[in-house]
């Protein structure tokens, strides 16, 4: 059979006042910048990078390049809250700028727009199609939740440029394969780390018996286990 492509070709134009530069704080390194143009000459795939190096603001950066709407994935309702406060501070979008679809809100006609990979999934068989075409690119955070049986239904709904960002692609079960099939492979990947912590352990002469009953429910968890927030 013939194959016929129905995907949108074009998507609606957003202007962004972007405020990024990228290795603005090493500026003698290229990471975030090669990691940029990585993103931008690819139609998907995912973006490795250690803890701290700046995922966040280079697909903010990539956003802003395609002037596109964007649906920005997060696992967790903590991350959305540090994703509206870059997006406002680098892309100078208000908070009735940014949409959302989860969390009991279903507003998503907006520039940039955040979900919760938990609604996505719940509502992927019924989701509307004027809402999949909406996005020009999609960006799921912590993309290696991406190979969970659930949240994997969320991966093809949309029909635009498809990226995942993530420290750890590779899992132990090899689900990883999941993700790749739906997103591309690592288009860049750096995992170096400028700042080495030095650790020293000082005995401080305290101790803690975790069998003395009165003890006890102050440092372990309901399952009688030592609990290391409790104890600290």
């Amino acid at each position: 059979f013939e194959v016929v492509d129905c995907r949108p070709l074009t998507y609606p134009r957003v202007s962004f006042n972007s405020h990024i530069t990228l290795d603005a704080k090493n500026p003698h390194e290229m990471v975030q910048r090669d990691a940029f143009n990585a993103m931008v000459s690819a139609q998907g795939g995912i973006l490795q990078l250690s803890c701290g190096r700046g995922k966040t603001v280079i697909a903010l950066a990539v956003i802003a390049h395609l002037q596109v709407p964007a649906l920005i994935v997060v696992d967790n309702t903590q991350l959305l809250g540090q994703w509206r406060n870059e997006i406002k501070k680098f892309l100078g979008l208000r908070d009735e700028d940014i949409g959302m679809l989860g969390d009991g809100s279903f507003d998503w006609k907006k520039p940039v727009v955040l979900a919760m990979y938990q609604t996505l999934a719940q509502k992927s068989a019924s989701f509307p199609q004027e809402i999949r075409r909406w996005f020009g690119v999609t960006i799921w955070d912590e993309a290696h939740h991406v190979a969970a049986p659930t949240f994997s239904r969320s991966v093809d709904m949309f029909y635009g440029r498809r990226y995942g960002l993530t420290a750890t692609p590779d899992r132990i079960d090899g689900m990883n394969v999941v993700y790749e099939m739906h997103l591309g492979p690592v288009l860049y990947k750096n995992l170096t780390q400028n700042l080495k912590p030095e650790i020293y352990f000082v005995w401080t002469g305290m101790k803690v018996d975790p069998k003395d009953m009165q003890v006890r429910p102050l440092v372990c968890d309901k399952n009688g286990e030592l609990h290391l927030g409790k104890l600290a």
